[in-house]
């Protein structure tokens, strides 16, 4: 499992976390703030198997994946810094 599918998954849970009914830009860029802090290779240790676990993205979201080719071209393609530099250019373009 690639970095960016487990930032996903961390999204999802910080989406739960504060009582979202969707992932939006500020879940993922802190799930990529976790990430970033996370001491062992995301790719070591137990897992346990768990339900699969959908949420809907909002609009900002959506729009920044696009902005780099899509979910799938992010899963495959783009690094955690590219990523995170699409969030931002769609949140601060979202500011009043």
């Amino acid at each position: 499992m690639n970095r960016i599918v487990l930032v996903f998954m961390r999204a999802i849970l910080v989406a739960q976390e504060s009582g979202s009914a969707t992932v939006g830009i500020d879940e993922l860029l802190t799930a990529l703030d976790l990430d970033a802090d996370a001491k062992e290779d995301p790719l070591t240790g137990l897992f346990e198997p768990v339900p699969s676990q959908d949420m809907p993205l909002t609009q900002g979201a959506v729009e920044a994946i696009t902005l780099l080719g899509g979910y799938d071209a992010v899963r495959q393609d783009v690094s955690l810094k590219k990523l995170r530099a699409a969030l931002l250019a769609v949140k601060h373009k979202q500011a009043p």
